[in-house]
């Protein structure tokens, strides 16, 4: 008995110090995103700090406070965000390759949004909302009919295949839309899929805020549920656990989460997969009330890591966000291949 209360102390400890360090990383990449940049600031300099005439000193303050600083806190809500609805899919899943990219959910956002975009281009605050909830619309669908197929063949490499399969599809259907859209509209549809966390006004930034906030404490609030229905159906009903109310909020945290993100940052890949494992490499736990903010902040650090990246060449000149979250993101998933390939 004293040896497991010893065992247990030493794990707490370490989840302890894992979240602590997960924190402080995401913390100092997050000042190092209003750093980097083609323009070169000084580190904490007083000009920036504190009110001067000095003309230099404000265009710091414009490129750090009207630009950089939006572009950071888009990383940071909208990469936590994408981790959280990846950590969710895979505990609803109960494997560890779901994801929002990966099962179409994000497709089924992005097609939303193309609708949008592509069809009925609106100005304002009203395109916002327009797009955002045609993006969330998109990820319920696609949801709802992996849900489906779940019930009804009960296989989840199945659905796995499935959802790729949707993504494929939805992307052929949107490349019709293309086809027959304008070309300023195929502009815009082209720069917002390559994704980016530097086109978020104050208003958009408020709004997806709101929108994290609120599914995170809903994620919270089923943390306890998220444990119990890993332990199997069954179990989990003998326990009270109601199912069908359970996997109808999943799916609605999930699906808001991603289509917020996607509508207003692009179909941002890798992150809402390979976030919840780095977590777990950290935390080493299956605990969701600690899993659900290390999580969240795993994700920050991925997204606010890649936003560093793609603006590492300077001169103006920026690399796709994407293409830099598949060069992060891969390498974990790979390791989360070969480590279930291993335990067999």
């Amino acid at each position: 008995m004293l040896g497991m209360y010893v065992i247990i102390k030493v794990n707490k400890k370490q989840q302890y110090s894992g979240f602590l360090f997960l924190v402080i990383l995401s913390f100092v990449l997050f000042v190092l995103n209003l750093l980097s940049g083609s323009a070169g600031i000084p580190f904490l300099s007083e000009s920036i700090l504190h009110s001067t005439d000095n003309v230099g000193s404000k265009i710091w303050k414009t490129i750090i406070f009207e630009i950089r600083l939006p572009r950071a806190l888009s990383a940071f809500l909208g990469g936590g965000a994408l981790a959280l609805s990846g950590l969710l899919l895979q505990t609803f899943f109960r494997n560890p390759l779901a994801g929002p990219d990966i099962l179409g959910i994000a497709s089924g956002a992005g097609f939303g949004a193309a609708v949008v975009i592509l069809v009925i281009p609106f100005l304002g605050i009203a395109g916002i909302i327009s797009t955002a909830a045609a993006a969330v619309a998109g990820a319920v669908t696609v949801t709802l009919f992996l849900v489906m197929l779940v019930k009804k063949s009960g296989n989840i490499t199945l659905t796995l295949i499935a959802g790729l399969l949707a993504g494929y599809f939805i992307s052929s259907v949107t490349g019709i839309m293309i086809r027959f859209s304008s070309n300023q509209a195929i502009r815009s549809f082209i720069n917002w899929t390559a994704g980016s966390f530097k086109n978020i006004s104050p208003d958009t930034l408020f709004f997806l805020l709101f929108v994290v906030i609120s599914s995170f404490i809903a994620s919270f609030v089923i943390s306890k549920h998220c444990d119990l229905y890993l332990l199997g159906d069954d179990y989990a009903s003998s326990m009270g656990l109601n199912l069908k109310r359970f996997r109808y909020s999943v799916i609605i945290i999930t699906s808001i989460l991603t289509g917020a993100v996607t509508s207003l940052c692009g179909p941002v890949a890798f992150i809402g997969i390979a976030a919840p494992h780095f977590c777990r490499f950290f935390l080493k736990t299956e605990k969701h009330n600690i899993l659900i903010p290390g999580t969240f902040f795993s994700g920050a650090i991925l997204a606010l890591a890649a936003d560093i990246i793609s603006t590492l060449p300077g001169h103006g000149i920026t690399l796709p966000l994407n293409s830099v979250t598949a060069i992060i993101g891969t390498p974990i998933v790979i390791k989360v291949l070969l480590k279930g390939y291993y335990d067999r």
